[in-house]
């Protein structure tokens, strides 16, 4: 039954590094777009809030996980891309911040993983 467990767990890990990874790709499509420009005040608007989302979403995840340093990046991204209290900046600061975020995005797909990690030898994971 443990074996059990501990493969279905590994399985839900898989998948949830598989849905984080999905997300932060669809985000960095949204912002490459939104760097190309041309695009109605609308998509800007569904841009801030597909962001703030993703990045409040992966803050929580960050801190059940106890990845601490992460929650820090990702609560930063959701502030900035804030719909509620959102900030004018022009567009040659939004594409600057736009790189940057899917830059930041892109490197996180391969170094923000959600594996178990090992506390202590012998005592198993967590």
């Amino acid at each position: 039954m443990e074996n059990y467990n501990n493969e279905a767990q590994e399985n839900n890990i898989i998948f949830s590094n598989w849905v984080k990874n999905l997300v932060l790709a669809i985000d960095i499509i949204l912002l490459a777009l939104a760097i190309l420009g041309g695009w109605s005040y609308g998509y800007y608007t569904f841009l801030r809030i597909t962001i703030f989302v993703t990045n409040i979403f992966l803050a929580f995840v960050s801190f059940n996980k106890e990845k601490f340093g992460w929650i820090w990046f990702f609560g930063l991204i959701a502030f900035i891309f804030n719909p509620i209290f959102p900030f004018y900046l022009g567009r040659s600061i939004w594409v600057i911040v736009d790189w940057v975020v899917a830059i930041f995005f892109f490197v996180s797909i391969f170094t923000f993983r959600l594996q178990r990690v090992k506390k202590e030898k012998g005592e198993g994971y967590e």
